[in-house]
């Protein structure tokens, strides 16, 4: 009757999903909003994470991030092909490789270009993390530093919340809020695991 039971938890274990490590971010992991919207990270480059965002509509657009963290460049995906009209990139003073990772309770400030459709124009950045905390996405709890991202540019200003997680090296997307709203959109996570090729 042991045997019979230490074989069915080896068995049953490769189908409980263990929650993804660093490690994973190389083959990709994947964070489920409420709503069924995912978000698809993976390391594309030393320094450099790309997330592709498949929403329920069939929307789907992609974000090179930083260090998994700062905005380098967005863009809509059609047919599996970057929309060239929908791209934005932000210029940084400083390779992905070399931008520093976040401290709690500390503020960074940025200048950066941005070049979209509209031409070329500067936008300040300050981050404000805050306090260390802890997260959970479904049955998996990680530590947080969350950070308040003020972008201020000559006509248009806006405010994203994001969770880092150290232990992942990703932002995840929390809250995001402009001029023309009333309150922020918040981005709920109900799941996160790892995307096997």
């Amino acid at each position: 009757m042991m045997i019979r039971l230490f074989l069915a938890c080896v068995i049953a274990s490769p189908a409980m999903a263990s929650c993804p490590v660093g490690a994973d971010l190389a083959s990709g992991i994947r964070l489920v909003q409420a709503d069924g919207t995912t978000d698809d990270y993976r390391a594309l480059r030393p320094g450099v994470v790309e997330t592709i965002s498949t929403y329920t509509d069939g929307y789907v657009a992609r974000t090179l991030l930083g260090q998994g963290i700062y905005v380098l460049e967005v863009a809509d995906v059609v047919d599996g092909s970057i929309d060239p009209y929908t791209q934005a990139v932000f210029a940084f003073r400083m390779a992905a490789s070399d931008m520093p990772l976040p401290d709690p309770n500390t503020q960074m400030k940025f200048g950066t270009t941005v070049r979209d459709g509209g031409g070329l124009y500067p936008e300040n950045i300050v981050i404000d993390w805050g306090d260390r905390a802890t997260v959970t996405y479904g049955k998996c709890s990680y530590a947080m530093i969350p950070g308040t991202f003020s972008h201020t540019s000559d006509d248009y200003d806006h405010q994203e919340v994001v969770h880092y997680l150290p232990e992942l090296g990703i932002s995840v997307l929390h809250s995001y809020f402009d001029d023309e709203m009333t309150e922020a959109d918040i981005y709920p996570v109900a799941d996160i695991k790892t995307i096997r090729d």
